[in-house]
C-alpha cells in the first residue's frame, strides 16, 4: 500500500538510478533572467563557522578568510558548481570590524535557490561579551540588503540542456544541437556545459 522508489545518489536519476543526470541551465531565447546572488556580513574578531547549501555541508570557515579561499569551500560543495565570491574591502578577511559585505553569486546554480545556512558557529567578538559564539554571520536574500549592497532572488530557468541540447543519460553530458555551445551561466561563453550559448553566425 505504499508507492517504493529509490532515492538517487547526486548525479544519477530514473527509476533504478541508472541514469546520468545532464547539466542545467537558463534557455536565453526565452528567458534571460538573472543568477541568485546572497549577501553575508560578519561580526566577529574570532573563530570559526561553517555554512550549508541544500544539506551539504562546508569545512569550518576561519573568521578571516579571503574571498578567493571562500568560493574554493564553496565550490567544493558537490551541489554548488560555480559561484563567485566578492568582498567590498577587496580580498578580504571576511570580519575586518569595518562592515566588510560578502556576495555570493550562484552561477552555477539555476533559479530561485535556498539560502545559505550558519552552522556550528564557534565566531568570538571580543568587542561584546567573547565568548565563543559571541561573533556572528548574518545572511540576506531575496531582495534584502546591507546598505546599498542587495541581494536578489535567481530568475534563470532550470531546464535540462538549457532546451539546447539533448541530455547523454549514459554519460550525463549535454550534446548540443547545431548552434549552441556551453556557457557561462549569463548567455556567454563558457565552462557550464549546458548548451545555453547562441554560437554567432
Amino acid at each position: 500500500h505504499r508507492v517504493m522508489g529509490c532515492l538517487c545518489d547526486e548525479g544519477f536519476q530514473g527509476y533504478d538510478c541508472s541514469l546520468r543526470t545532464c547539466p542545467i541551465g537558463n534557455d536565453p531565447a526565452v528567458h534571460v533572467g538573472v543568477v541568485e546572488v546572497q549577501l553575508l556580513q560578519c561580526r566577529a574578531d574570532a573563530g570559526t563557522f561553517r555554512l550549508s547549501f541544500r544539506d551539504e555541508l562546508t569545512a569550518q570557515i576561519e573568521f578571516d578568510v579571503t574571498a578567493k579561499e571562500l568560493e574554493a569551500m564553496l565550490e567544493a560543495l558537490p551541489n554548488i558548481v560555480d559561484v563567485q565570491v566578492t568582498y567590498t574591502n577587496g580580498n578580504g578577511p571576511l570580519c575586518d570590524g569595518a562592515g566588510n559585505i560578502v556576495t555570493v553569486a550562484f552561477t552555477g546554480v539555476s533559479g530561485d535557490v535556498p539560502a545559505l545556512v550558519v552552522l556550528e558557529n564557534a565566531l568570538v567578538d571580543n568587542s561584546g561579551s567573547g565568548t565563543v559564539g559571541s561573533g556572528e554571520v548574518i545572511v540576506a536574500t531575496d531582495g534584502e540588503s546591507f546598505g546599498a549592497v542587495q541581494s536578489n532572488t535567481g530568475t534563470t530557468t532550470t531546464d535540462v540542456c538549457s532546451n539546447h541540447g539533448l541530455c547523454d543519460t549514459g554519460r550525463g553530458v549535454c550534446k548540443c544541437f547545431s548552434g549552441w555551445a556551453s556557457s557561462n551561466a549569463y548567455a556567454g561563453q563558457g565552462t557550464q556545459n549546458d548548451c545555453g550559448y547562441r554560437i554567432p553566425s
